[in-house]
């Protein structure tokens, strides 16, 4: 009998087993963003992660030399009713792997550079969590399925060792100066010895940036000397 712990991860692999991919652009049926409408998305110019300032590879520009991150690749604008945020809301709530596929196969096109900025250092790549109960309820971390295909990719290891310590409220119904206070430590560095010192962080969106600013200040804490970001898009 299947455990009663995963209620969501099982009603997800049902619902890719049963029901046929449908394109949320033009709602051809065969997969769930086909070709022709992969075409007509726009992908998203490199900019600093603080003040969206375009930079050449997304690298946090001289203004904003005191933000936590490094960089940032992202690789889509997030609008929510188009076709890129109907793939990331059925990656988050239904774990539909396809869309997590395609966003897979764009990285070697659209984020080259994050693991080349490095400077020659093998990074490691390191999803955000998920409070220990939100991701038992959910099934799943969407994050640590981007992170394991973005590992794949650039044969790269995924390291865990952040943590979540407390649980916080949905950032998508807060304000902008909630979300920093939301997330205001939240996170944890749960590891004996230091993080290493090149770290890609993974997340599914960068809106305010609150919750992946808030990560990467506790790995520079505990010792990460170069922190990316990666998102499949960005608000």
């Amino acid at each position: 009998m299947a455990s009663s712990k995963f209620p969501g991860l099982i009603a997800a692999y049902l619902q890719e087993a049963i029901f046929p991919g449908f394109c949320v652009g033009c709602r051809a049926e065969g997969n769930w963003w086909c070709e022709p409408c992969q075409l007509k998305t726009s992908t998203l110019p490199a900019s600093c992660p603080g003040c969206a300032k375009p930079t050449s590879l997304g690298q946090t520009c001289p203004d904003c030399v005191s933000h936590p991150l490094s960089g940032l690749t992202a690789l889509f604008w997030y609008r929510e009713e188009e076709p890129v945020g109907q793939l990331i809301r059925l990656l988050k709530y239904s774990l539909v792997r396809e869309a997590a596929e395609f966003f897979s196969r764009a990285l070697p096109a659209l984020a080259p550079a994050a693991p080349a900025a490095v400077g020659g250092r093998a990074p490691v790549i390191m999803p955000v969590p998920l409070y220990r109960r939100r991701e038992r309820e959910r099934g799943f971390n969407q994050a640590i399925l981007i992170a394991e295909l973005c590992a794949r990719r650039w044969q790269l290891s995924v390291t865990p060792g952040l943590a979540r310590r407390r649980a916080t409220a949905q950032q998508a119904r807060l304000s902008r100066p909630e979300r920093f206070q939301n997330v205001a430590g939240a996170f944890v560095w749960m590891e004996s010895k230091p993080p290493p010192p090149a770290v890609i962080l993974v997340d599914d969106v960068y809106t305010t940036g609150a919750t992946m600013q808030e990560c990467a200040r506790v790995l520079r804490a505990a010792g990460a000397r170069w922190v990316w970001g990666l998102v499949l898009a960005r608000d």
